[in-house]
């Protein structure tokens, strides 16, 4: 739907974008006076299933170990905050902590365990097997549902929409940390019954436009 870059094309009925800042979850008309409905399409992730993903990476013995995953993408003014706040609810439910690639808090946190760089079928089992994911990344919280994982997800961080949207399709915004508060108390329990089943329909909404796009 999108290669990077903003695509506007103007004619008798208007402007009309694709936003880059949210890689595809959907399209954002300029013009609201177009009698158009915006398409929702989900990230490819979320093309495959979950015992596709799991087959991919490799689960067929899972980990007895209980952790709480510690995932940061980039350099963010609330890392500490998010690892702080994984290490409170680590200590009140008897949990390890593993960080994820996050070599700049390396020293600081030197006394929780750090798992370094991860290959791609290395992340998704991290997250399979962790108990609660902690994280500022679209495609953590993304294996998280996918996985049917706990998560929470920093949104003070820029370029936060397309989390928020994804969010707000599976009706997880309960899951959402704000400067490494969560609104709710730690909670491991999720409806995935009723998640799934709101992912589901977003997903075949989302084939349907892919298949007659390529028509």
């Amino acid at each position: 739907m999108h290669s990077g870059y903003e695509c506007q094309n103007r004619n008798s009925s208007g402007q009309f974008l694709i936003n880059p800042r949210l890689s595809g979850l959907f399209i954002k008309f300029k013009n609201k006076k177009i009698n158009k409905k915006a398409i929702t399409c989900l990230d490819p992730v979320f093309l495959k299933t979950k015992a596709e993903w799991e087959t991919y990476a490799c689960l067929e013995n899972k980990s007895s170990s209980k952790y709480i995953l510690v995932f940061i993408m980039g350099v963010s003014k609330q890392a500490d905050k998010i690892v702080d706040a994984a290490v409170k609810c680590a200590n009140e439910n008897n949990l390890h902590i593993l960080i994820l690639g996050d070599q700049e808090r390396w020293y600081k946190y030197r006394h929780i365990k750090h798992y370094g760089v991860a290959s791609p079928r290395e992340f998704i089992r991290l997250i399979a097997e962790a108990t609660c994911v902690f994280t500022n990344s679209f495609h953590a919280t993304a294996f998280s549902i996918i996985l049917n994982k706990a998560f929470y997800t920093e949104m003070n961080i820029s370029n936060n929409e397309r989390i928020q949207a994804l969010l707000d399709i599976v009706g997880l915004e309960s899951r959402i940390m704000k400067n490494g508060k969560m609104e709710y108390l730690y909670t491991t329990d999720i409806d995935w019954k009723r998640v799934n089943n709101k992912l589901e329909i977003a997903i075949m909404k989302s084939k349907e436009f892919l298949e007659k796009s390529i028509q």
